[in-house]
């Protein structure tokens, strides 16, 4: 009768441990935010000194190229003309103005340096850009063309959409 026990405590022992073991990774699991596309998600509000002059917008990159970008979207590999860029993408503008579309680049770059110094080099006219994960999504078109904005400036037709996200529609890059 001993041995029996003596099993009957193991097994309720091992049963004990293997119910806490799916109990906590079910918790564990329920607690981690799901991903929900495939560019990370990021909060709208800038975190780190360096970017508390970048525009705040809202919204999330996917809505951002939704608003801009005619699919598909085109992944640049070793895209040798932004070459501070750590992933660049190509998309042919939604918006048409005076029945023509433009060409977009959509670039991710460490900082604003990089970024100001590639969109110069390679002479964008008009870009957007913001935070996102640490790092700048910019959004340029190669195209000349401009329209007078709600503020009065020059702006791209065909970035003109992602102001409604807060977005600032820039000229000229450059490093200052």
């Amino acid at each position: 009768m001993g041995l029996d026990v003596t099993w009957l405590l193991v097994f309720s022992a091992v049963t004990v441990v293997i119910v806490e073991i799916v109990v906590g990774s079910m918790t564990l699991a329920s607690s981690t935010p799901k991903s929900r596309a495939a560019v990370s998600l990021r909060s709208a509000v800038p975190l780190d000194p360096e970017y508390e002059n970048v525009n705040r917008v809202s919204g999330w990159p996917r809505q951002w190229l939704e608003a801009v970008c005619a699919p598909p979207i085109h992944q640049l590999r070793d895209y040798q003309r932004l070459p501070n860029a750590t992933s660049t993408a190509s998309c042919r503008s939604l918006t048409e103005y005076a029945g023509e579309g433009s060409y977009l680049v959509i670039a991710r770059f460490p900082s604003e340096l990089p970024m100001q110094v590639d969109l110069g080099n390679e002479r964008y006219p008009f870009y957007v850009f913001a935070r996102e994960s640490g790092a700048l999504i910019a959004i340029a078109t190669v195209s000349r063309t401009s329209v007078i904005s709600t503020r009065g400036l020059g702006v791209s037709p065909y970035l003109q959409p992602l102001e409604r996200f807060g977005f600032n529609v820039y000229s000229g890059p450059g490093p200052p």
